[in-house]
Order: C-alpha cells, then structure tokens, then sequence
C-alpha cells in the first residue's frame, strides 16, 4: 500500500512579439495530486518478480491568466485587457500490470503498463475591457464569458515507466 502527492506552483511572464503588435501575458498556475494505491507482489523466480495493483488519484489544478493584447483594427489600435481563469478537477483509477528483473544482488530493471480512467470537470471564467487605444478605460466595452465542461478519458499505455532501480 503506498501515497503519494505532488504540488507545483509557477508564476510567469510572456511576451509575444508576432506581427503585427505585442501580447503580454501574466500567467499563474497550481497543481496538487493526491493518489493511494496497492500493489500485489508475486516473486517468480530469483530473477523475475511480477506485480499488479490499482492506484486512485484526484487532484486540483486552477491557471488565471492576464493579457494585455493590441489589436490592429480599420485604421485604429485596439486594446485588449483582460483575465482568464480556469478551474479543474478530477478523479480517477489506473490498474498496473508490472515487470521486475534482477540485474545484480542491488540493480532491478522495472517496466510498467498501466491503464486509466479519469473524471475530470472544468470551468473557465473571463472577463475585461476592448476599444480603441486612444479611449480611456471606462469608455471601453466590456467583454466577459464562461464555459463549464466535463469528460471522461480512458488511456492504455503499453510502457508507462521502464525504470533503473539502485537499492541501498
């Protein structure tokens, strides 16, 4: 029986220099993943150990993005400005199918396949200002929008890790 979880937080910059005006975007992200699993160990031979579990995942994953756009219009610039905020989550199951070869008394080779089912439901949300660049703020019009999805994947993946393993 085993746990694990993964967290990742990242800030960053982008500038887009592309034809025919610049885009700059703000954006943040965060990520946690939280798994429980088994796993049945079958010693074959001296050499050869086969294993075969199931693991169960969820996790959490929010992006907010800012963009600050200028778009070339009939005879006018265009600013754009606006946010972009995207909510998931999801849950799912991954069975495992596993192969361990004793290379030395201390080195295994490990290869994995494993399949997956997942759930996962996202809303978007955004909202800002467009208009000509010469107009204040205010006078700009408004643009706001949403989007709720949800899905089901389903992936086999023949070799999910081929691993080295050095034990202590």
């Amino acid at each position: 029986m085993g746990a694990s979880g993964a967290y990742d937080q990242r800030t960053y910059l982008t500038t887009h220099q592309e034809h025919p005006a610049p885009q700059d975007s703000l954006v943040s992200t965060k990520f946690i993943e939280l798994a429980i699993g088994y796993e049945w160990r079958k010693q074959h031979n001296e050499l050869i150990s086969l294993g075969m579990g199931i693991d169960a995942s969820s996790y959490i994953s929010r992006k907010h993005e800012e963009v600050d756009n200028i778009l070339i219009g009939d005879n006018t610039l265009i600013r754009q400005k606006y946010e972009q905020d995207f909510k998931t989550s999801g849950y799912g199951v991954q069975p495992f199918l596993n192969l361990q070869l004793k290379l030395t008394p201390r080195l295994f080779l490990a290869a994995e396949c494993k399949a997956s089912i997942m759930y996962s439901k996202t809303e978007y949300t955004a909202a800002g200002t467009q208009g000509s660049i010469d107009a204040r703020p205010e006078d700009r019009g408004t643009l706001f929008g949403g989007d709720k999805r949800e899905k089901f994947t389903t992936s086999i993946k023949p070799i999910s890790s081929l691993q080295l393993n050095f034990r202590l």
